[in-house]
């Protein structure tokens, strides 16, 4: 399956912090975590590798909206150069994510994933992840709309197609 990257972090409820005490050299808090993270929204984005530049925002955007599994997907239009970018460490990924999570008010950090071979992923991996749920996929150019369906949706998008 894709590869998967950043971190399988816990659950952590949300609450509130008091300062107690502070000093140069010592913090105290007093913290109370009384209610759950906001429900994650019931879909996984999958989306073209986009320029570094590109990726930051998208990962910013969707961890804000609540998306929490993310699949990085290689096609004929993604420059190979993308995949040695930095932006691709865990550790970049991570923050931009936490940036999205701070202005959603969430916990709960997204999964990303990657998958480095386009066919194998669509003939192997897509059907197995949409289990018979729908599968939207975003296309600059008119289109007719999709079908009604009361699963929730799965979309993929060539942000090169969307961003100009």
């Amino acid at each position: 399956g894709p590869g998967e990257m950043g971190d399988n972090l816990p659950t952590v409820d949300l609450g509130t912090g008091r300062v107690l005490q502070l000093a140069p050299d010592l913090l105290e808090l007093e913290v109370f975590f009384d209610r759950p993270p906001p429900r994650p929204l019931p879909l996984t984005l999958i989306l073209a590798l986009p320029r570094p530049k590109v990726l930051r925002r998208v990962l910013r955007t969707a961890s804000s909206m609540g998306v929490k599994r993310i699949i990085l997907l290689n096609s004929r239009r993604v420059e190979k150069s993308y995949w040695q970018s930095t932006g691709l460490a865990p550790a970049a990924l991570r923050e931009q994510l936490l940036l999205g999570l701070e202005q959603a008010v969430d916990t709960v950090v997204p999964r990303i994933e990657l998958a480095r071979r386009f066919r194998p992923f669509v003939e192997d991996e897509l059907p197995r992840l949409a289990d018979g749920g729908a599968i939207l996929v975003a296309h600059p150019s008119p289109v007719a709309p999709p079908p009604a369906s009361d699963a929730p949706p799965n979309e993929a998008t060539d942000p090169k197609d969307v961003d100009p």
